[in-house]
């Protein structure tokens, strides 16, 4: 009011008192995690309103997305303290996540995992592996699972192997496995575009890709074998308790690690895991009868286009994630079909995808990769 520009200012952040640009980026960068997110950080915003206390006005332009996000996170009310969900120290491998104060939310983790894995049948039950057979090691990978505002959602574990111990030539043949380009992934985003608005731009994801594709046996018959862990032990004795009581009592007392299980699916951290994978889907999603009945592209060969009942489909796939340009009605039938073999997780309209963050409205689709 008065002789006083109408504008919004950046009064405080973390309680460091800040007056310009060049004042809030140097006290974000001084945060730990504040490149990727605003999570643990206390913004103080209030109008101009002290002629003797008065804030250089403060100009966010696009190129500058760390302030321009801090300002639209708080949407521009005249007067607010806004504290986000506390950092979340990252945990960096399975021992520390053992040896800290969420280890039951860790554990609880894995065996969902495991379950998952077991009505998969994925691996075998826990014995002396026999001689001629190749045991590699298990490799129990942890990670935070965050929303778009860094806000912690889910601790996850999964049992994966360490694939560096696998022989070429005995173990697998190939490990290439071909995924979609970057640019056409923004290519087929921009045809939705040129589509009727009914049209959108939509996304899927396959979670049980590898360990339902199943392991081929070698030359010699032997598939390969994962050696053992206290917590496999300890997931089979209290989730199973009537199979490990049918294990042989040398089993039961001897060492996890003098112990393996036969991997008759993949599993995550195989050389040969994306190949097969790939050779397991391909037929699926180009076979007309009982398939998705679509058409690889000769410059793509991850990409895919068809129709069903007139409505166009065009599909992208990476690994078991896939991005589809159709209509609502098409992209139900696509989920529907990848359901009656696979475990789909029906994520709707695409938002980020390849690196690439999605904005969908009715008269607009914009992507970028702030």
């Amino acid at each position: 009011t008065g002789s006083n520009a109408i504008g919004m200012y950046i009064l405080e952040v973390n309680g460091i008192r800040v007056r310009t640009v060049s004042d809030i980026t140097a006290a974000i960068t001084s945060h730990t995690r504040l490149a990727r997110s605003l999570s643990g950080i206390t913004f103080l915003m209030g109008k101009r309103n002290h002629s003797d206390d008065i804030p250089a006005l403060l100009e966010f332009s696009p190129a500058d997305a760390l302030t321009t996000r801090s300002v639209w996170a708080v949407n521009h009310v005249s007067s607010i303290t806004r504290q986000f969900d506390p950092v979340h120290k990252p945990t960096k491998h399975w021992g520390e996540a053992m040896n800290g104060p969420f280890k039951r939310q860790w554990l609880h983790s894995l065996f969902k995992h495991l379950d998952s894995c077991h009505n998969e049948g994925t691996y075998g039950l826990p014995m002396f592996p026999p001689p001629g057979v190749t045991v590699i090691d298990p490799v129990l990978a942890v990670k935070h699972k965050l929303d778009s505002a860094g806000r912690l959602l889910e601790r996850k574990a999964r049992l994966c192997v360490n694939g560096s111990q696998q022989v070429e030539g005995i173990d697998y043949d190939d490990s290439y496995a071909a995924t979609i380009l970057a640019m056409s992934c923004r290519i087929i985003i921009a045809l939705c575009c040129g589509l009727p608005l009914d049209y959108g731009v939509f996304h899927f994801d396959i979670s049980n890709a590898f360990q339902s594709t199943p392991a081929k046996p070698n030359d010699d018959g032997n598939r390969l074998w994962l050696r053992m862990f206290p917590a496999f032990m300890e997931w089979l004795k209290t989730h199973h308790p009537v199979i490990h009581n049918q294990l042989p009592d040398a089993v039961k007392t001897a060492k996890p690690r003098d112990l393996a299980v036969e991997m008759f699916n993949h599993v995550q951290g195989r050389c040969d895991a994306s190949r097969m994978w790939e050779e397991y889907i391909e037929p699926f999603i180009k076979d007309p009868e009982n398939g998705l009945g679509l058409t690889s592209n000769r410059a793509d060969s991850c990409i895919y286009s068809g129709t069903h009942n007139g409505d166009i489909i065009i599909l992208g796939r990476t690994t078991d994630d896939g991005l589809v340009v159709t209509t609502p009605a098409a992209y139900d039938w696509i989920v529907a079909k990848l359901q009656e073999k696979w475990t789909v997780h029906k994520k709707g309209l695409a938002t980020f995808y390849f690196g690439i963050r999605i904005i969908q409205t009715p008269d607009c689709i914009t992507m970028d990769q702030r």
